[in-house]
């Protein structure tokens, strides 16, 4: 099982992960790019989520693999 990691060692591949933000936990997101300045967050964040579309971003602040689905499924 993996842990909550800072935003900043996000995989920008497009890697399905959970995001901790200011509204809690995000499942099932992908995440693209981020820009850095001093360890901080700058502009845009780029992660997306069907079901924040149009509506206030919530920000991400973490980030982890989703868990494995069971080896029996």
């Amino acid at each position: 099982m993996s842990s909550w990691q800072r935003m900043e060692t996000a995989p920008l591949d497009g890697t399905e992960v959970d995001l901790w933000t200011n509204f809690g936990r995000i499942t099932g997101c992908a995440f693209t790019h981020h820009h850095w300045l001093n360890g901080e967050p700058v502009g845009e964040m780029g992660w997306f989520d069907e079901r924040f579309d149009g509506g206030m971003p919530p920000v991400p602040t973490h980030w982890m693999l989703p868990p494995a689905p069971p080896e029996d499924m």
